[in-house]
């Protein structure tokens, strides 16, 4: 069992040091490095309450093996403010419209990239058309001037296009500073400006650095302390909890946490 008190100094600067490192991360970009002995605290019974209540011989779910950078696209923009299976929906129903394989290996549809999505989008010709034939989900991205989570699909899509990125072998190539520039473009497209989109379709595409600080996140934090906190201070304690708890589960990373937890709080945690 981990001792929590001896090492709170040391996990905490640490805690900083790995922020700094992924300064890419849409919600960290202005940590401070001065210890917050309240997020501290907070982190400290967090970590207590995942030891006890999630499930750690879960594997990752299926959607982490996807075979093309398009899934991860569909299933990131679609997942956002609804529940899961809405996301799931229109994965699965991508891939039988063009006869993919959806899972295992990139090598699964060698040809199946950005730009194939795109074509397939604009021999549809008409964004609703799209939305209720191919995906068969006509969702908005927000329901105050929201565009179609499809067109959102495609803009996303376009953005890759414009950097070279037409795969997830790709992507897993591209330096920081282009990172970076990346994020920036994606967050413009219309209901992407929060950035928990984007943080979960990095996560889909391979980075296990990442957490998403979306509804579930929110809310075991939420039951667990009994108070709200923002999204960035989400991500700042989901990865203090990582830093405590990888002294005893040695293979943890930062996006296997944010799995666990958003699994847990899935099927256990408040409505």
């Amino acid at each position: 069992m981990f001792s929590l008190e001896c090492q709170s100094r040391t996990i905490y600067r640490n805690t900083q040091k790995l922020l700094i490192k992924n300064r890419g991360a849409v919600f960290l970009e202005n940590i401070e490095t001065t210890v917050n002995e309240t997020l501290f605290k907070d982190s400290q019974k967090l970590a207590l309450e995942c030891e006890k209540k999630l499930d750690w011989h879960l594997k990752l779910g299926k959607e982490y093996t996807y075979s093309s950078l398009v899934f991860c696209i569909i299933d990131a923009v679609f997942s956002i403010g609804v529940h899961y299976s809405s996301a799931e929906k229109a994965v699965n129903n991508y891939a039988c419209y063009y006869h993919l394989t959806k899972y295992n290996t990139e090598e699964v549809n060698p040809n199946h990239t950005v730009s194939d999505f795109i074509k397939n989008y604009e021999n549809i010709g008409d964004v609703n058309r799209f939305a209720s034939e191919v995906l068969c989900n006509l969702q908005k991205t927000s329901s105050i001037k929201g565009i179609t989570k499809a067109e959102a699909c495609y803009l996303v899509a376009k953005v890759f296009q414009k950097y070279s990125i037409e795969t997830i072998s790709d992507f897993r190539l591209i330096p920081l500073e282009k990172e970076a520039s990346l994020i920036k473009d994606i967050r413009a497209v219309k209901g992407q400006r929060s950035g928990i989109m984007i943080e979960y379709l990095f996560m889909l595409i391979g980075d296990e650095n990442r957490c998403k600080p979306d509804r579930h996140l929110v809310g075991f934090v939420s039951d667990v302390l009994a108070k709200k906190h923002q999204h960035s201070e989400i991500s700042e304690l989901i990865y203090a909890v990582y830093n405590i708890l990888k002294t005893t589960h040695s293979n943890l990373t930062v996006r296997y946490l944010d799995y666990l937890i958003w699994n847990y709080q899935r099927n256990n945690g408040s409505k």
